[in-house]
């Protein structure tokens, strides 16, 4: 791993997110969930922009997770069949994938503003082919 950083500014994430509002029709989703914590802004602001209901869901491999919390995140959101999933970077796909996996009857679509792989998400701004450390406008404080 690189210990080169790169940063995101504000403006940048302003056009990511405005982009994504013009390109995906938010009408077919339900709610939007993002993933603590990187998905927390983009959903919050996308929640807003679309007046969609937000939901959050704890689901970390980098960090400790709490299983009971992650379980009642999980009765929540199954409330819903037509979801869109959003996190910060699609790195190694563990977080998105063992959401998807126990939600196994919902309609699922996924956003990441950064992914290593374009195949595995549905929406993104940026195909992450570098292996620079991603710094978020929010993480700059």
């Amino acid at each position: 791993m690189t210990n080169k950083k790169r940063y995101l500014n504000w403006d940048d994430y302003s056009k990511y997110i405005e982009k994504l509002n013009e390109e995906v029709n938010f009408n077919q989703f339900d709610v939007i969930v993002g993933v603590t914590r990187g998905g927390l802004i983009p959903a919050v602001h996308l929640s807003e922009c679309n007046n969609k209901k937000m939901l959050t869901i704890y689901c970390s491999f980098r960090d400790f997770n709490d299983d009971k919390s992650y379980s009642k995140d999980l009765e929540k959101i199954n409330q819903y069949d037509n979801i869109l999933l959003i996190d910060d970077i699609y790195d190694t796909g563990k977080t998105i994938k063992k959401i998807k996996t126990d939600l196994p009857n919902k309609k699922i679509k996924t956003y990441t503003m950064y992914t290593t792989d374009i195949n595995e998400v549905d929406y993104y701004s940026v195909h992450k082919d570098f292996e620079d450390w991603i710094i978020f406008p929010w993480e700059q404080i």
